[in-house]
């Protein structure tokens, strides 16, 4: 049987690859979410696991399981954003984000796993300043809670 945490982890990047979103992407399901700055090309989104944290609720061995998942969100820009009249591009990626996040958001269960029940969502780093600055690389990383029950 497969692991809970691909399964997961595929029907994020299944859900992402069939939804609508202001950019077109294709992601990936990948071990390492975020790429190599240097051979970064156009936007990219990936989607790994976190981490798993698992309770105990009864003496029977039942347990509730979340599963963090990552989405990695990045793309080399076209120049620094070091006043407002470069703040077009990283904004349209900011939007991005909040748009994957929102679209988790609203489902209650996770299509392709509807075992998988969104709890929550993190944006950290909301963007990374030193890639911005030393890569011209914006990079976002959206940490969603999906909880699962076993009996």
């Amino acid at each position: 049987m497969p692991s809970t945490a691909k399964q997961i982890a595929e029907a994020v990047k299944t859900e992402l690859n069939a939804a609508t979103f202001s950019q077109a992407f294709t992601a990936d399901r990948v071990f390492l979410p975020l790429m190599d700055l240097k051979d970064l090309d156009g936007l990219q989104v990936k989607v790994a696991g976190q981490s798993i944290d698992g309770v105990n609720l009864d003496r029977n061995g039942s347990i509730r399981e979340t599963h963090v998942i990552d989405v990695a969100v990045q793309k080399r820009l076209a120049g620094l954003p070091e006043d407002s009249a470069n703040n077009a591009e990283p904004d349209g990626l900011l939007n991005l984000v909040e748009e994957i996040a929102d679209h988790f958001r609203s489902e209650q269960a996770l299509p392709g796993f509807t075992d998988a029940k969104y709890v929550g969502h993190t944006v950290n780093p909301l963007y990374a300043p030193d890639h911005l600055k030393e890569m011209k690389v914006f990079t976002s990383v959206i940490s969603f809670s999906f909880s699962i029950f076993r009996a």
